[in-house]
């Protein structure tokens, strides 16, 4: 299980949205994702910030699906954004996903991505125990 922790000596996290600090335990491997995006699995891009939002939390979560854990196992979460309004949009398709979980995070305001049509991308590290089935 994974140990989050808030000391005291930091601020508390933004909105209680995050944990300041993420121990994984021994015997656990780290996975770590490439960049997801707003792409659908049929290759599709829709134009609408929040409909690429969602479609990255969608993505993540085949991802974790695939190697058998969930939400839970979030160690840190990554996430680009082109401008600051967008924010707002990308923490309502995040919580919605996110549950309870509050892995570590940092959200990145940055001038673009890799594609002119890119408006989002999220990048994850999660733990999978050794052990599993």
């Amino acid at each position: 299980m994974l140990r989050k922790s808030n000391p005291t000596a930091v601020a508390p996290p933004y909105k209680n949205i995050y944990s300041h600090t993420v121990e994984v335990p021994a015997g656990s491997r780290l996975v770590f994702t490439s960049g997801q995006l707003g792409i659908a699995p049929d290759g599709s891009i829709n134009p609408d910030f929040k409909v690429q939002a969602e479609q990255v939390m969608k993505n993540l979560a085949a991802l974790l699906a695939h190697h058998g854990v969930g939400v839970e196992a979030l160690v840190r979460i990554n996430a680009y954004v082109l401008a600051r309004a967008q924010i707002p949009l990308l923490a309502q398709a995040r919580a919605a996903w996110l549950g309870d979980a509050r892995p570590a995070m940092t959200t990145v305001v940055v001038s673009g991505l890799a594609a002119p049509d890119w408006l989002v991308e999220v990048e994850v590290v999660f733990s999978v125990e050794e052990a599993r089935p």
